[in-house]
């Protein structure tokens, strides 16, 4: 994947953080304030200690960069350490994401059509290179989308596509049933979604918030393990849920700084196919 400047990643973190802190303070949210210069100072830090680090102890799977540590995550309800690349800016989660649909798919040939909605801007950019700019469309209400769309409302015809990639999306979505419903028209037999949400597991049920919280960037509800689940086998989908402990080692897992929240797997059955018991 084609590198971009370290110094220009590195402004772009400053610039969002700034800007996270003048929204908090708009607010007058103290955690956020204080989250967002906690991050602005580690960005200084680690900045001046990469100049001293040569092939240090971790790297990025998605760009390439390698540094002492990854950089902080700072944003409304979160403050993460060890989790930003700061030349490509993609998070934990998502160099999971890409671990991941090495290890257990091939979503990456160049054969295979592939739909990513709410894209980050740098995994999309990895997702076309290794695509060799074949068969990945995106889209968004806002933002990177190649297209403009609504997952509750997709225009794409029916079965049109073998992987549909949806990440940290439907929690923000008033009519989730709808986007599953989509997700599944839109998907040939076989076909997979690979797809992940905020999961509580001290949850039994959902919670539904009945509009957004600002507090969680958004979020109209809190997921119950079994409530994400039985709300993708209710559509009929097949469904497991890996983490990158299941394909790498420990070591492998700090090297890359990946995310150990599962990843969900969707599958729609072949026509015939009785439905399996889901995975977790």
């Amino acid at each position: 994947m084609p590198a971009t400047p370290i110094r220009a990643g590195r402004l772009r973190l400053g610039y969002r953080w700034t800007r996270f802190f003048l929204w908090s303070l708009s607010k007058g949210h103290p955690s956020g304030m204080s989250s967002a210069l906690k991050s602005l100072a580690l960005l200084g830090i680690l900045a001046v200690r990469d100049l001293f680090t040569r092939n240090g102890g971790v790297e990025c799977n998605i760009c390439g960069w390698k540094g002492a540590q990854f950089y902080p995550n700072a944003g409304s309800g979160y403050f993460e350490l060890n989790t930003n690349c700061p030349r490509c800016l993609c998070i934990h989660r998502y160099r999971s994401l890409a671990a991941i649909l090495d290890a257990a798919t091939d979503c990456f040939s160049p054969e295979n059509a592939v739909i990513e909605v709410a894209p980050v801007r740098s995994f999309q950019a990895y997702c076309l290179w290794r695509k060799q700019n074949k068969n990945y469309l995106s889209f968004d209400l806002e933002k990177f989308g190649m297209e403009k769309g609504d997952i509750t409302a997709m225009h794409y015809a029916a079965e049109s596509c073998d992987y549909f990639l949806c990440f940290h999306v439907l929690e923000h979505v008033p009519d989730d049933s709808a986007a599953i419903r989509e997700i599944f028209r839109v998907l040939r037999p076989g076909g997979q979604a690979v797809l992940q949400v905020p999961v509580d597991y001290s949850l039994d049920e959902t919670v539904e918030y009945g509009r957004p919280n600002p507090l969680e960037t958004g979020h109209v509800r809190r997921y119950s393990q079994a409530g994400f689940l039985g709300r993708l086998t209710a559509q009929g989908f097949d469904v497991c849920a890996p983490s990158v402990g299941d394909y790498f080692s420990e070591d492998e897992i700090n090297h890359y700084g990946f995310n150990v929240e599962k990843i969900y797997i969707a599958t729609k059955p072949m026509p015939g196919h009785r439905q399996a018991p889901s995975k977790d």
